[in-house]
């Protein structure tokens, strides 16, 4: 925990975990410490166990000149796959479909079943622009949820949000 400085010219505390109460003791999580349990905890499997990392693609239109959504697919320790989602686009809220391309028959297959659903937001976070006092006016955990069926999942990814799907779905080949 630490108190808020103002080093250089961006927002304040960006990198922190946790925030400094007057008592010295830790009063807010701070956004980076939410995405790291998402990706330590939900995202990932916790312990030492193997995960594998696979390669995602993710259809935006051509007029796109940078990549405002990106995919990071990996098949955890205990088989189930998980999903992370960021869109890095600050105003805009994009949607998505989620689909496993088999590249060596051509295949497209969804998640099987029910799956859990993690997404941290604007919705959860929003800091006060005061910046010699600064504090978290909303500071909420990732909002989870978890959906009966996957079938033609479509996903609203908010502006600046992290997104984290897990579940079931298809195994690879040995």
């Amino acid at each position: 925990p630490n108190d808020i400085i103002q080093e250089v010219d961006c927002s304040s505390g960006n990198n922190m975990h946790f925030l400094l109460g007057d008592d010295g003791n830790i009063s807010y999580r701070m956004p980076t410490y939410y995405g790291a349990r998402l990706l330590t905890h939900e995202w990932t499997q916790p312990g030492k166990d193997m995960h594998e990392l696979y390669l995602a693609t993710v259809d935006e239109s051509e007029s796109q000149a940078k990549r405002l959504v990106a995919a990071f697919p990996v098949l955890r320790p205990d088989r189930l796959w998980a999903l992370m989602l960021l869109n890095k686009d600050s105003s805009n809220a994009r949607t998505v479909e989620v689909r496993f391309h088999n590249e060596a028959n051509g295949s497209e297959s969804e998640f099987e079943g029910p799956i859990e659903l993690y997404q941290y937001s604007r919705k959860e976070y929003e800091l006060s622009v005061n910046k010699e006092g600064s504090y978290p006016i909303r500071n909420e955990p990732p909002a989870h949820w978890t959906q009966p069926g996957s079938t033609g999942l479509v996903m609203q990814l908010p502006a600046y949000s992290m997104t984290i799907i897990r579940g079931k779905g298809p195994l690879p080949s040995p």
